[in-house]
């Protein structure tokens, strides 16, 4: 393991060198794209373009004096960026400006982070830094020091990815997969250990077998830490579907509640048809006889129940609609009132599905919390204010008092609120006010 390795020749520690430099710049490159196809082929189709210009640049620095050879290798990190660049254009679903600055950043991640890793080494070991501008090096070094760039890599990934599921709050599951990836990032850590170690023995056969043994440790957390990328990719994938599969759920149980709704609606018109004409003829009758205040009173009524046949006030988002239906009935059946007030000065702002999974666990807490008080009058209040540039929830409802059993859900519907109208980069105000034992949440969004 300590023989020297020429970098100028295409041997099988030169292709275990550029596999690596490959590995790196595909790890940098896609930290925050997204797969058009899948991992496995943007993984195959980048591997092999970029170690089809890795093998033909060293394969021609045999054709020229050595003295050039540098310049070859500029050339090739030109085309090497231009290979990832079409590459990445082809394989990724994101923005232009996005793929480039990835691919750019991809390209020259292995050169930045070898140099790195080879001046953090030789702080430690400062014989080493004999090897570090030259193209013989011993092949431990050459394990050591690629292995411990593709380990560093794991950093700069880590910190796209956080910074980029920050900035999309709306997965925040994508935080929690971040963290994986910082389990690479500790063997660059041993890995110096361990070269300090061998760098200190005397007993040439038992470093030599320590060497070896190392290395076969560190090709395989190599290979473990690659498939680690597939694996976050894969977990991923599942949570989205997840969350697809709530959407088409969701979206299903509102149409269904949306058919309700109209069949109660037309069940109610024809009761009031049925009788309308009766009224009509009752009211006529009455002014005939001068009772002309019982029949503007028949007539008022017959108007109210016109005016609110699903007995909630209707906007123009049939969602919030199907979801004020749907929340009164089953508060109904608990013998709850909610009283709805409606001003509609523009149309909603926020997805379908964001609105409704606030209404749903806004009245869901409210109705369960209701439920549990002794009070005789079981009302929530809900009002709703939507303007040009702002949306306002507000839900009022007595709560039981602190020693009543809390539900653990109620604590889940009130985070998951917090993180809608996080994404919207809007405030939520929630407090009880103990003098009257009330439950207030205010919710404003600023378009």
């Amino acid at each position: 393991m300590n023989e020297l390795v020429d970098l100028t020749v295409f041997s099988g520690w030169t292709i275990f060198f550029h596999v690596i430099k490959a590995l790196v710049t595909f790890n940098v490159s896609r930290a925050i794209l997204k797969d058009k196809y899948s991992p496995l082929v943007s993984f195959l189709v980048t591997f092999s373009g970029l170690m089809l210009v890795s093998f033909v640049s060293v394969s021609t620095s045999k054709l020229i004096p050595f003295e050039l050879f540098e310049i070859v290798e500029v050339a090739g990190l030109l085309v090497y960026i231009i290979v990832l660049v079409g590459s990445v254009l082809f394989l990724y679903d994101n923005k232009t400006t996005t793929k480039l600055i990835s691919a750019v950043f991809g390209a020259i991640a292995f050169p930045l982070f070898s140099a790195l890793v080879k001046v953090f080494v030789i702080s430690f070991i400062p014989e080493w830094e004999d090897f570090l501008f030259d193209y013989q090096i011993p092949a431990y070094f050459v394990i050591a020091s690629s292995t411990t760039g593709f380990f560093f890599s794991f950093v700069y990934v880590l910190i796209l990815k956080i910074l980029n599921a920050k900035r999309n709050v709306a997965v925040s599951y994508k935080t929690k997969y971040c963290w994986f990836y910082f389990f690479p990032v500790t063997h660059w850590v041993t890995n110096v250990f361990f070269q300090v170690l061998t760098k200190h023995i005397t007993d040439s056969e038992f470093a030599s077998m320590l060497h070896t043994a190392v290395a076969a440790i560190y090709i395989a957390l190599l290979v473990i830490d690659f498939a680690l990328i597939f694996f976050i990719d894969h977990f991923e994938k599942i949570e989205i579907e997840n969350v697809q599969h709530e959407v088409t759920k969701t979206k299903n149980e509102l149409d269904y509640s949306q058919i309700e709704l109209l069949k109660e609606e037309k069940q109610n018109f024809r009761k009031i048809k049925h009788d309308y004409l009766n009224f009509l003829t009752v009211a006529q009758g009455l002014i005939e006889i001068d009772q002309k205040e019982k029949a503007l009173e028949l007539l008022k009524d017959t108007t109210n129940e016109l005016m609110n046949v699903s007995n909630i006030p209707l906007c123009s988002d049939e969602t919030v609609n199907t979801a004020l239906f749907i929340k009164q009935k089953q508060a109904s059946q608990k013998g709850i009132t909610i009283d709805i007030e409606i001003e509609e000065n523009h149309k909603f702002k926020t997805s379908d599905y964001d609105i409704l999974r606030i209404l749903f666990n806004l009245l869901d807490n409210a109705i369960e919390a209701v439920n549990e008080t002794t009070n005789t009058e079981k009302i929530i209040s809900l009002k709703i204010l939507s303007n040009e540039n702002s949306l306002k929830i507000a839900c009022e409802n007595p709560c039981p008092d602190k020693k009543s059993y809390r539900s653990p859900e109620r604590g889940n519907g009130i985070k998951i609120i917090k993180d809608i109208v996080k994404k919207y980069k809007g405030n939520f105000d929630f407090n009880i006010t103990n003098e009257q034992n009330l439950k207030n949440a205010i919710i404003k969004i600023e378009m």
